[in-house]
C-alpha cells in the first residue's frame, strides 16, 4: 500500500504541474453539461407496457388488440391487480400502463361516462410524450371503430392520463443524468488513456517497468488519481445538476456513489487498455473516440432507446457500461429506485469492470514484460 500511495502522490503531483489538462478536467465538464442541458425528441415503438384487466369482457380484450397490434405498444405482462405496476415502473421492465375498470363492457353498451388509467414513466421523457400521444390515438379510433358499427350509444370519455416520476415532462430531467454519464465517461476514459500514452512518448514509462512497482500498481494508481479528479468533477456537476437545472435527486447517495465506483471502474479500465495498444496520444485519442466513445453514445441509449436498435446491434448495447450506467442514473434521480430494485443493472456493470481489468492487466503486464 506504502507504494500505491507513493505513485498516487506522484501522478497527483504531475498532473498539478500540466497548466494544460486541469482546465479540461473540471471547467470542461461544466462547460459542457449547461450546453448539452436540452436535446431533440424521436418516434418511438415497442413501448413496454403492462396491461391491467379487471374487466376480463370482450370489449376489453379488442381494447387490448388495439394496443398491442399497432407496432408501437410491446406486451409486457397482464397485471391481476393496478398494485403490481409501482414494482414494474421501478425496476424498469416498463415504460406505460393501461387499466381497464371493472364494468368497462357494461359502461359502453348502456352509454355510461368510462374512465379509462393509462400510466407512463416520466423518467424517459420522449417516450413518456410519444406514448401518451399513442394511447390517445389508440383510445380515440377504438371508440370511433365503436360508434360506426353501432356497437355503442354515445358516452362520455374520460381520459384518466397521469406521468410518474417526471409529471411535467421536462427534457432535462430525463436528459441531464444521461449526458452526465456521457461526460463523466470522457473524463475517465480520453484523459486517462492520453496521459498513459504520453509515459511512452517520454519514456518515463520504461522506468516504472525496472522500479520494484509491481503492474497493478501502476493500473491502480493511474486509476485512483483519475477516480478522485472524477469524484471531484461528479460533485460539480451534480451541484448545476440539481441546483441549475433542477434535476430532482430522489434516490440514496449510497447506491449512487456505488454506481460511479462501478462506472470509473469500467472506464478507467479500458482507458487502460486502449492506451497498452496505442503508442501516441493521437492514436490513443483517435482509438477511444472512434472505437469506444462514438458506439457509445449511439447504442447506450443516450440518444436512441435501446429497444429501437435493431436486434443484431443490440448485442453491442449490452456489453457497454454506459448501458447500464445511464440506466442507473435515470432511476436513481428520477425514481429513487434502490439497489434492490436495479440489481441486474449493478451486478451486469460489475462484472463488466472486473472482466475489464483483467483484460487490462493481462496486456499491461505482457507488454511491461
Amino acid at each position: 500500500m506504502k507504494i500505491l500511495f507513493a505513485f498516487l502522490r506522484k501522478e497527483l503531483i504531475q498532473i498539478r504541474r500540466d497548466k494544460k489538462i486541469l482546465p479540461i478536467l473540471i471547467v470542461a465538464p461544466l462547460l459542457q453539461l449547461i450546453i448539452l442541458g436540452y436535446a431533440a425528441t424521436f418516434d418511438i415503438k415497442n413501448i413496454n407496457i403492462s396491461i391491467c384487466d379487471m374487466d376480463n369482457s370482450k370489449h376489453s380484450k379488442e381494447l387490448i388488440d388495439a394496443f398491442t397490434n399497432t407496432g408501437y405498444f410491446r406486451l409486457y405482462s397482464m397485471c391481476k391487480t393496478p398494485s403490481e405496476l409501482d414494482g414494474l415502473f421501478l425496476r424498469g421492465r416498463i415504460n406505460s400502463a393501461l387499466i381497464i375498470p371493472q364494468d368497462f363492457e357494461r359502461a359502453i353498451l348502456s352509454g355510461s361516462d368510462i374512465n379509462i388509467p393509462f400510466f407512463v414513466d416520466g423518467t424517459e421523457g420522449t417516450t413518456a410524450n410519444v406514448a401518451l400521444s399513442y394511447a390517445r390515438q389508440i383510445i380515440s379510433n377504438y371508440f370511433k371503430q365503436e360508434f360506426s358499427e353501432g356497437k355503442s350509444t354515445l358516452y362520455n370519455i374520460n381520459y384518466e392520463l397521469r406521468i410518474w416520476h417526471n409529471p411535467d415532462l421536462k427534457s432535462a430531467h430525463f436528459m441531464i443524468p444521461a449526458i452526465f454519464a456521457i461526460l463523466l465517461s470522457i473524463i475517465a476514459m480520453l484523459i486517462p488513456s492520453m496521459a498513459i500514452v504520453k509515459e511512452k512518448e517520454t519514456g518515463t514509462i520504461e522506468q516504472l517497468y525496472v522500479t520494484p512497482i509491481k503492474p497493478y500498481q501502476i493500473i491502480l494508481g493511474k486509476m485512483l488519481t483519475f477516480m478522485l479528479i472524477s469524484i471531484v468533477d461528479v460533485i460539480l456537476v451534480m451541484s448545476v445538476a440539481i441546483y441549475h437545472f433542477g434535476v430532482p435527486f430522489r434516490g440514496s447517495v449510497i447506491d449512487f456513489a456505488f454506481a460511479i465506483i462501478l462506472f470509473l471502474f469500467s472506464t478507467l479500465g479500458i482507458a487502460t487498455f486502449f492506451s497498452t495498444i496505442t503508442h501516441t496520444q493521437q492514436q490513443a485519442m483517435m482509438s477511444v473516440m472512434f472505437l469506444f466513445f462514438l458506439p457509445s453514445m449511439l447504442l447506450s441509449g443516450f440518444i436512441f432507446p435501446v429497444e429501437n436498435i435493431p436486434f443484431p446491434i443490440r448485442g453491442i448495447s449490452y456489453i457497454l457500461p454506459l448501458t447500464y450506467f445511464i440506466e442507473i442514473l435515470r432511476s436513481i434521480f428520477l425514481k429513487g429506485s434502490s439497489f434492490i430494485d436495479l440489481m441486474r443493472q449493478y451486478s451486469i456493470l460489475g462484472g463488466l469492470g472486473v472482466t475489464i481489468f483483467i483484460i487490462s492487466l493481462l496486456k499491461f503486464k505482457k507488454q511491461s514484460g
